[in-house]
């Protein structure tokens, strides 16, 4: 128990403090890394595509995508993210960038994917429309977000199935229990406004994350 809280404190402290830092130690959990690697493999995009990530942190998975033989440009508006980001992986490319307002040219990108962005923005239908506006006709575009209709129950399943402990454990449940959450029928919602076609959506974490997934049409 007091290991537990430990755990929540120190979380607690690293987001009031330094945020960055804490996202960093969360990107290098194994079940993090894995969902986001699950997910954009899911996506199966071509090699040598285009790729913005809108939110694209300390920069692990544009690393991903880059060893996958992709273009990645990584995308964020925290200076310290990208700070880290480019100190982290110095051969890749990194820009501020506000989502609601990106500074790239129309039909910029073969894909764009977000996660747990939209759901923290003031601005979400602007936001998906400048993902739209910068994906190629034809190109994908991805938003991954925590679900509204996760449970506790569910949580407890996950974590007991996945054997977590420590900050691991924390970690989770802190995201689970801190972060906004979105509907998948909210996203497909601001896509459809957007423009976007084709949409489909897949849950990730055992139905704690979904990621709905759309075309721009040509």
């Amino acid at each position: 128990m007091l290991l537990k809280l430990y755990y929540r404190c120190y979380i607690g402290a690293l987001l009031f403090i330094k945020p960055a830092l804490l996202f960093q130690k969360i990107n290098q959990l194994p079940w993090y890394q894995q969902v986001l690697r699950q997910w954009v493999d899911d996506l199966d995009l071509s090699r040598g595509a285009t790729v913005l990530e809108a939110g694209s942190g300390c920069g692990d998975l544009c690393a991903y995508l880059d060893q996958r033989g992709m273009l990645p440009l990584g995308a964020d508006y925290s200076p310290s993210m990208l700070c880290l980001a480019k100190k982290n992986y110095p051969q890749l490319h990194y820009q501020y960038c506000d989502v609601t307002k990106m500074p790239f040219a129309d039909d910029r990108f073969q894909a764009v994917i977000c996660a747990s962005l939209i759901n923290l923005v003031a601005a979400p239908q602007q936001a998906v429309n400048e993902l739209y506006r910068v994906c190629q006709p034809r190109g994908a575009v991805s938003i991954l977000v925590p679900l509204q209709s996760f449970t506790e129950q569910q949580l407890a399943a996950l974590c007991a199935d996945r054997q977590l402990r420590g900050f691991s454990l924390a970690a989770l449940c802190s995201w689970h229990r801190l972060a906004p959450k979105k509907s998948a029928q909210s996203i497909l919602w601001l896509l459809q406004q957007a423009g976007f076609t084709e949409i489909n959506s897949r849950l990730y974490l055992g139905g704690m994350l979904g990621a709905v997934s759309a075309k721009k049409p040509s």
